[in-house]
């Protein structure tokens, strides 16, 4: 069975980190089997903080380098740990973050325990978040999952639209093929006086179409093959998108059809992993645990 790829944790410690400390920080890798990786001077910082599955920070002493990258991570709403040496010297900038004091006289169990809570929970709350009430915006690469919820949607559609042509094309038509080529026949049918009832139930399934779309996702904040696979609409600050923005996305969403799906391909890029619709409507699509 192939196994998951191990986190990688950035470890921001002051160059007089005490040794006890960054025992315990090599002892929560090993234990808990994430990366810890250094932040070296001189590289890339934001870049490589970005990366990251989360942050792993002593903060002990204050030391202002750190204070500033926990910072930075709080900006791009990563999740960060914090252990110092005490509590009373924690910055009051911090005051809402949970911080463990790290005993050099005992074993630090309970501090693993909580690493571990830590990282089974995807999502914590900041300082940026309880500012600003609201999270700090950071997507994620879910292009995959958003493909499969559309070809959900589509199966169920096509299905329903068999049905209505085996209630409305004459039984004579032996085959589903013989019933396509009749429908299409009377699509094509030149608009002189009345129009058929091919025409008329197409228009009405597209507006239905659009209907379901728009409303699925402001009163579900998904459609059936979102809901299904975990997935969910919201504004980008996790809010519930309102109506105005379900409709506005509901008629991008045929426009990014009509680009054979190209437009949908933005959705693989970061930090906002965002399509062309969801970038003008002002919503994303996250993982359901995030909201």
């Amino acid at each position: 069975m192939p196994q998951s790829p191990q986190r990688t944790c950035i470890a921001l410690a002051a160059p007089t980190q005490p040794v006890e400390h960054a025992a315990l920080f090599a002892r929560m890798a090993q234990e808990l089997n994430f990366e810890l990786v250094p932040l070296e001077r001189g590289a890339d910082c934001a870049q490589r903080i970005l990366q990251a599955s989360f942050l792993l920070a002593d903060v002990s002493g204050n030391d202002p380098e750190v204070l500033y990258y926990v910072g930075v991570a709080h900006t791009f709403g990563k999740r960060v740990f914090l252990v110092t040496d005490t509590i009373e010297d924690l910055p009051y900038d911090l005051a809402s973050c949970r911080a463990w004091v790290v005993d050099p006289a005992a074993d630090n169990r309970e501090i693993l325990r909580a690493m571990a809570q830590f990282l089974s929970v995807p999502y914590a709350i900041g300082p940026v978040r309880v500012f600003l009430g609201k999270f700090a915006y950071f997507g994620e690469n879910l292009i995959a999952l958003r493909f499969a919820a559309f070809l959900i949607d589509a199966a169920w559609m096509l299905i329903l639209l068999a049905i209505v042509l085996d209630l409305l094309v004459p039984s004579d038509q032996a085959t589903f093929l013989e019933t396509l080529q009749l429908w299409f026949a009377e699509l094509d049918r030149p608009l002189e006086g009345d129009t058929t009832t091919a025409q008329n139930v197409t228009v009405t399934m597209g507006y239905a179409v659009f209907g379901y779309f728009a409303l699925s996702t402001w009163l579900l904040r998904a459609t059936f093959g979102q809901y299904v696979l975990g997935l969910r609409v919201v504004q980008t600050d996790y809010r519930r998108a309102t109506f105005g923005q379900c409709v506005g996305r509901a008629i991008l969403s045929i426009l990014v059809i009509m680009t054979y799906g190209a437009a949908f391909l933005s959705a693989m890029r970061g930090p906002g992993y965002r399509a062309v619709h969801d970038a003008l409507s002002g919503t994303t699509v996250v993982r359901m645990h995030a909201v």
